[in-house]
């Protein structure tokens, strides 16, 4: 469906080196994501989809700032509610929350921090 053609487009842009258009689709994700309970849904449905979310995550130290903010609202809405958290969880996503939790950028840090309390 949509949310794996965006993914989709996330990797061909970060092997293209198309930084603008990566941030774009992270939005486009995290929109998707954010929106409701089916579209996350749609994000943990399998554990490739949620294993190759973690790696291009784990693969944003290279982005500008928009291109991690982006990446990390992803993230962030996939880890903060069902029914994607669990599967977010089993796939370790907890490493990732950590190293954001680490970041200069105050909000992103912030909002890391809460949900890894909430998982605790």
């Amino acid at each position: 469906g949509a949310v794996r053609a965006v993914q989709g487009a996330v990797v061909a842009a970060r092997n293209g080196g198309y930084e603008d258009a990566m941030a774009v689709a992270y939005s486009v994700l995290t929109n998707l994501a954010e929106g409701c309970a089916d579209g996350r849904k749609q994000f943990a449905a399998s554990s490739e989809d949620v294993a190759l979310l973690l790696s291009l995550f784990d693969d944003t130290s290279t982005l500008s700032a928009e291109g991690r903010s982006a990446a990390a609202n992803l993230l962030l809405a996939l880890c903060s509610a069902e029914p994607s958290r669990q599967a977010m969880v089993r796939a370790g996503c907890r490493r990732s929350l950590e190293a954001i939790a680490s970041w200069d950028t105050e909000v992103l840090a912030a909002r890391a921090k809460q949900a890894l309390r909430e998982l605790a």
